[in-house]
């Protein structure tokens, strides 16, 4: 019971001394005199709790600033801020990430993505204020727009070093090039699509030049736009290309080479634009048709200037095959055409056209300066199994045309073309407007052409031929070369001359082949014992036997095979 009163008594003097400090200020203040009661002053040492009900602005704060773009990701910009910005103060490089949902605006005000920015673009960048710490510094964006594009700014490239030349043209169709004392300006001279300045090697397993940097580029080169480039590139292996996007959506490629240009007795440093052009692989054009005139049409062309292989005018001209290519290194491409023509007779042929500048011209009838009198060539032209071939067999990066085909049964025309000033040029083959012969294969700069041979039962022969000094097309092999395996059995001796130049005759019965010949006064042989020579065969009157010391060469052989 103690316990209980106790317990009582210590609740009670609890609940007194609670009500006593509960008691508003203000009231004692009322029933007291202002002299009497110190008034509770605010304190900023004292905490203020806030009114249950007061509003709170949640608004984050905001900076803004303006940045060059120095690199540009999918993910961050790396920027430098501009001179006079609290941004600059605090760092001369800052990466800038997105909040989610931040906009990204180009220069015309219209959404895109941190892929879309280039370096070298000005952007205005809108984020918290808050920069983190670090090199470079790192804020995160909400909001960045692109206020101005990347011009062409200077290219800081590789000093010049090299000997010196006694000429250099700086100008091609479609850039040009203008030198200054410390810098050389690119110049386009018609709107170009797509442009790219790169540092680019030459990769010799590629055989190639290969991009290494981009340096610049834009959708869009304005004609007379102007890019200035410091420095320049080594003479002893250029690596500066400029390219563009042509007309037929292929891209246009040449190299900048640096030059040291020597006039008279001063000595300047200029560069040159060349074509950008590897060593040229030979490309053959497939005719999409077979020997019977078989296969997927064409696109219906203009006429056809001259005759078709049959003597009529065609009524129809068809391209059945085409390649577009630098053929005269002018800097613009040419249209290569295989055409098909049909006459009125519902027969065909095949031609070659070559389109330059909007021009055409044909293959045909054509005059040419062979024999230095400027006479009209009649050339033929193939009637089956047309065969066009592009090829640079002198390695001067301008291409020529190679083109033939079947006249009838086994009996091929063949005839080499280049493009130059006045369009399609006919070039000398054996000192002949085309000589009766096929493309075999190209190798090593050479063409191998096949050739229908009647001597002595062989059929066909090979022989090679390449681009000799005064750009004639010169045959390698002497001979056409023969494989014959028909064994020729001697049924009387037969005078020859043996390969160490001595004189004697292989006795009746001696087996031989032919190895090779120039279808007109010599034949090679060897025979089953190993031993090798010539002898010498004159043209029959008839016109496609021979003679052999007189007689008639089937009195020497026991057998002579078919050979046409």
């Amino acid at each position: 019971m103690k316990k209980l009163y106790a317990l009582l008594a210590l609740l009670l003097a609890f609940t007194l001394l609670l009500g006593a400090c509960a008691k508003p200020a203000q009231d004692d203040a009322s029933d007291a005199p202002g002299d009497d009661v110190q008034q509770m002053q605010p304190d900023d040492t004292l905490e203020q709790p806030d009114a249950p009900d007061a509003p709170k602005e949640d608004a984050p704060q905001t900076a803004v600033f303006t940045a060059a773009v120095l690199e540009a990701g999918e993910k961050t910009l790396l920027v430098e801020p501009a001179e006079g910005s609290a941004e600059l103060a605090s760092a001369d490089r800052i990466s800038v990430g997105l909040t989610a949902g931040a906009a990204v605006l180009d220069v015309d005000g219209e959404p895109c993505t941190l892929a879309d920015i280039r370096v070298g673009d000005t952007v205005e960048i809108t984020y918290s204020g808050m920069i983190e710490e670090s090199y470079p510094a790192q804020i995160t964006a909400q909001r960045i727009a692109v206020t101005a594009g990347a011009g062409p700014e200077p290219l800081l490239l590789t000093p010049v070093e090299g000997e010196w030349v006694d000429a250099a043209s700086i100008t091609v169709e479609r850039v040009t090039v203008e030198q200054s004392d410390d810098a050389f300006i690119l110049r386009a001279l018609g709107d170009l699509e797509k442009v790219e300045l790169a540092r680019v090697y030459f990769d010799a397993e590629k055989q190639d030049y290969v991009q290494k940097d981009l340096l610049w580029m834009t959708d869009l080169w304005d004609a007379g736009s102007e890019l200035a480039v410091v420095e320049k590139t080594p003479l002893d292996g250029p690596n500066l290309a400029i390219s563009w996007q042509d007309e037929y959506g292929e891209r246009e490629r040449r190299l900048v080479l640096p030059l040291k240009v020597k006039t008279g007795d001063t000595l300047t440093r200029s560069v040159m634009i060349t074509s950008y052009l590897p060593p040229f692989t030979p490309v053959e054009l497939s005719a999409q048709v077979d020997s019977e005139g078989n296969g997927t049409a064409a696109v219906e062309t203009g006429q056809y200037r001259g005759v078709d292989a049959f003597g009529f005018a065609p009524t129809k001209t068809e391209i059945v095959c085409r390649m577009n290519y630098d053929l005269d290194g002018c800097g613009r491409k040419e249209s290569v055409q295989l055409l098909r023509l049909w006459d009125e007779y519902d027969q065909y042929s095949f031609a070659l056209r070559v389109v330059k500048n909007g021009v055409n011209y044909d293959s045909g009838v054509v005059t040419g300066d062979l024999d230095g009198g400027g006479t009209a060539y009649n050339v033929q032209l193939p009637r089956y199994c047309p065969q066009l071939w592009l090829a640079d067999l002198n390695g001067d990066n301008l291409v020529e045309i190679y083109f033939g085909g079947d006249m009838a049964s086994d009996d091929y025309a063949f005839s080499v073309w280049t493009v130059g000033r006045s369009g399609l040029e006919l070039v000398a083959v054996d000192g002949q407007p085309y000589i009766p012969a096929r493309v075999v294969s190209f190798e090593d700069r050479t063409v191998k052409l096949e050739q229908t041979i009647y001597v002595l039962g062989t059929y066909r022969g090979t022989s090679s031929y390449c681009f000799g000094p005064t750009d004639t097309l010169e045959q390698l092999d002497a001979y056409w070369q023969v494989e014959s395996t028909f064994a020729l059995r001697l049924v009387k001796a037969l005078p020859v001359v043996m390969s160490d130049n001595t004189q004697t005759s292989l006795p009746a019965g001696t087996q031989l082949y032919v190895t090779a010949t120039d279808a007109s006064s010599v034949v090679f042989f060897k025979t089953d014992a190993g031993l090798t020579g010539s002898f010498a065969i004159d043209q029959a009157e008839d016109g496609y036997s021979w003679l052999i010391a007189g007689e008639s060469e089937s009195a020497y052989f026991e057998v002579l095979p078919y050979a046409g």
